[in-house]
Order: C-alpha cells, then structure tokens, then sequence
C-alpha cells in the first residue's frame, strides 16, 4: 500500500516536471514509425536514468519493462506503472548464486511480448549495475525476436545526482530537458557469439555517448561517468 502512496506521489511530480520542461528531443521518428507498424523493439536506458524515460513512449504499442523482485525495483514498477508502461518480473541470477530470481521466467514472457509486435524496455545496467555498463541478454533477446534495440538517454539542466550505485538523476521542474535517441540497433538471426558480443559494446558505447551528449546539451557540471571496466 505504501508503495502505491508513493508511486502515485512520485507520478504527479515527475508529470509537473513533464509539464514545466521545455523538451528538446532528437530521433523520435524511428520509434513512433516502428509502433505504428506495430513492430517489436527494445528500449535501453540506464538504470539511473530511468526517472523521465516513460513520459515519450508512443501510446500506440504496448510497452513491458523487466523489473527485478528486490524492494527498489517493486517501487520502480509501481512508478512506471503510473504512467502506463506493464511489468515483468525478474532478474538475472547474481555472480555465485543459485537462487531463482525469476531471470529466466522474465526472457520468456520478453520474447512474447515482442513476437507479438510490442515494445520491451530494458535496462542493460540493472537491476545493481556496473553502472553504465551492458549486460545481461539484450542482444540475444534481439537476435531471437527481430526486434530493434533502441538507445536513449535523458539529461536535465536542472536535476539531482543521488548517490545510488546508478548515480539516479531526478529532473527538476522548468528545465530544459534532453532526451536523445540513438539509431535503431538491427542484429541479424545469424549472429554469433563474437557478433553479439562486438553488438553489446557498440550498445553500450552509444549509451555511454548518448548520455554525455544529454549531460553536456543540459550544460550540467555533475556528468555521470560509467564504472571502471573489470
């Protein structure tokens, strides 16, 4: 019940932010003409800017986000729930451990989704990170569907940096707000192992780019830098 208290709370926020925000918003075309023909692609956003990501989505596809079961994401979900996106459940299993976190049950109901022409969002750095670094199945989920991979990013000139391990940006009300998408990322059914993995860091090099290039337009001082590479 809290949960939803707060969710519905954060909701109207972030629609007073939607609403006192100039916008500037490059690439839009692609997403809008690929929900009209109904075809399935895959939203990928960092986890930390996940706060505005909703507000655009074309209306006229369905869009599902895989969301963890842990008590951050059962909030998360409750938000974007708010602003008309569906929730899967799940997350893949973390390093040694052998507890089902609904990971596989998640994949599944993904490629359904998109087989059947709507849009799936993912955060490819969650649900802990690295921070603004790609991992998980984004790439296989693609090559298995057909589906697009969409890259975008936001950025506000006026917002808050939360020292989360995602480094969360919040928007602040009447700012001018960036929201910059990427050129569609097509991999073939083909694909193997060495061309999805050059396709995982092409990804995550044009996220990483994306966001520097939203963060730079909003003239922000704080820029988020991605985790030390491993």
């Amino acid at each position: 019940m809290l949960f939803k208290i707060a969710a519905v709370l954060i909701h109207v926020y972030l629609k007073f932010v939607f609403f006192t925000s100039r916008w500037h918003v490059k690439g839009y075309n692609a997403i809008l003409e690929n929900a009209k023909a109904r075809k399935p692609q895959i939203y990928a956003f960092w986890h930390g800017r996940t706060t505005i990501m909703p507000s655009r989505r074309p209306k006229m596809q369905d869009t599902y986000l895989i969301s963890s079961r842990h008590r951050d994401g059962q909030l998360s979900s409750q938000i974007l729930q708010t602003f008309g996106l569906k929730i899967i459940h799940g997350s893949s299993r973390r390093a040694g451990s052998t507890k089902d976190r609904g990971g596989r049950g998640a994949l599944m109901e993904s490629l359904r989704k998109l087989r059947a022409g709507n849009a799936v969002a993912i955060t490819p750095d969650g649900p802990r990170g690295p921070h603004m670094r790609v991992g998980g199945h984004i790439v296989t989920i693609a090559k298995m569907t057909g589906a697009e991979i969409i890259p975008m990013s936001f950025s506000s000139s006026r917002a808050h940096f939360f020292k989360s391990w995602d480094r969360l940006l919040l928007p602040l009300p009447f700012a001018n707000t960036y929201y910059f998408i990427g050129k569609p990322i097509a991999v073939p059914r083909d694909a193997d192992d060495e061309t999805i993995e050059k396709i995982r860091k092409q990804l995550e090099v044009t996220l990483i780019e994306l966001t520097l290039s939203a963060d730079t337009a909003a003239k922000r001082k704080e820029i988020a830098e991605p985790a030390p590479l491993v």
